[in-house]
């Protein structure tokens, strides 16, 4: 989210929140708030270490001020992740109990770059799949993946007439792209999905004889969501003209 104001004062009131939130009330904070604050704080000062020779396998996060370090340590230990803070601004986390706690709390995952480097770290440690499930071939234990029961009820919900993904992601306290990607993978929603090459060249074809007709009425033609109609006209009308082999 961007929030775009050119105002000192707007600016000064965000900092002074930010830095009310961070300094007196995060440590008060539900557990679930905390790993929110710190993925946010890995995401944007954390970096990996890996030396295999030494068997150093570290995340680095850096501070600028004694007291953000303090509050970043203070934040660990209260979901159970001890850290070691040294001089200037380095706050290090180490140690394989320490680093399956990130992993396991998923504080890693808000960088995808980071994390695929934590991930590839992880794999460092012996016997690290018996011990925290994870790293099982590929399909297997997802931590993001929807379980099949939630799947089966935002079918069933959509079916009976709800067809608002954030109204169906609402009843089942599920994230709105959760829901969004179930229906798109059960070919459901005001979209339809793999449209054949030869639906696509239809369309373009009748747009062209039917210039008057906008986009909205031709989706309603052949029943598909509007961008289809677009991108189809966009592939195959770049000249006013449809490209087909087979004449």
């Amino acid at each position: 989210m961007v929030l775009e104001y050119k105002n000192n004062l707007y600016s000064q009131i965000i900092k002074s929140i930010v830095r009310k939130i961070t300094y007196e009330k995060i440590l008060y904070y539900e557990n679930i708030l905390i790993q929110g604050f710190m993925r946010g704080i890995i995401a944007g000062e954390g970096t990996i270490e890996v030396n295999k020779e030494d068997k150093k396998y570290r995340v680095h996060i850096s501070a600028s001020k004694p007291q953000e370090k303090e509050i970043y340590s203070k934040c660990l230990y209260k979901l159970n992740i001890n850290s070691i803070s040294y001089p200037e601004d380095k706050l290090v986390v180490s140690k394989r109990e320490n680093n399956i706690q990130l992993l396991k709390q998923k504080l890693m995952t808000l960088s995808p770059e980071k994390y695929a480097k934590f991930l590839s770290m992880m794999q460092e440690y012996p016997n690290i799949s018996e011990e925290t499930g994870y790293f099982k071939q590929k399909g297997v234990n997802v931590w993001n993946r929807i379980p099949q029961e939630k799947i089966n009820q935002i079918i069933e919900i959509y079916n009976s007439g709800i067809t608002s993904t954030k109204e169906i992601s609402q009843k089942l306290k599920l994230h709105i792209l959760k829901v969004q990607r179930v229906l798109k993978e059960n070919n459901l929603g005001t979209r339809v999905y793999k449209h054949l090459e030869p639906t696509r060249k239809e369309i373009a074809q009748y747009k062209l004889l039917n210039p008057n007709l906008n986009s909205d009425q031709i989706s309603q033609k052949f029943n598909v969501h509007k961008s289809t109609v677009i991108r189809a006209i966009r592939k195959y009308n770049k000249d006013k003209l449809i490209n087909d082999k087979d004449g």
